[in-house]
């Protein structure tokens, strides 16, 4: 659910990973800061959480066969450098931006097999 008055965001998960918020740039010389979202446990396989959000922010969505995705050398893609990338890109509109992760994507995997689905959603908060 989203409350556009109070700017928040309430979601459950069950068993998927948590969304990551990306604050955008205080200032041309800072950069992006990207963080997970939510509690680490849950009940049962099911969790209800909360986002408070702010004019800017991203919030991006996707399936673990993104961060599971393995480099020829078999090494995983994995949530912090997934992270590191959005604090580089953070600011690009989020059609862009979903363009340029996977884009790093295939150039992380180079030519290894995929095996998962991979999905990715980014929304803006005006």
């Amino acid at each position: 659910m989203v409350d556009r008055a109070a700017r928040r965001l309430t979601y459950a998960r069950a068993g998927h990973d948590r969304p990551l918020l990306v604050r955008a740039r205080r200032s041309r010389n800072s950069a992006a800061r990207a963080r997970s979202w939510g509690a680490g446990g849950n009940l049962l396989g099911l969790s209800e959480e909360r986002i408070d959000l702010a004019p800017g922010d991203r919030l991006v969505l996707y399936t673990d066969g993104l961060v599971d995705s393995l480099s020829p050398e078999g090494e995983s893609f994995g949530e912090d450098r997934l992270k590191d990338f959005l604090a580089v890109h953070g600011d690009l509109p989020p059609r862009e931006l979903c363009d340029a992760a996977f884009a790093e994507l295939v150039a992380f995997q180079g030519g290894a097999e995929q095996y998962d689905d991979m999905a990715v959603l980014t929304t803006e908060v005006e």
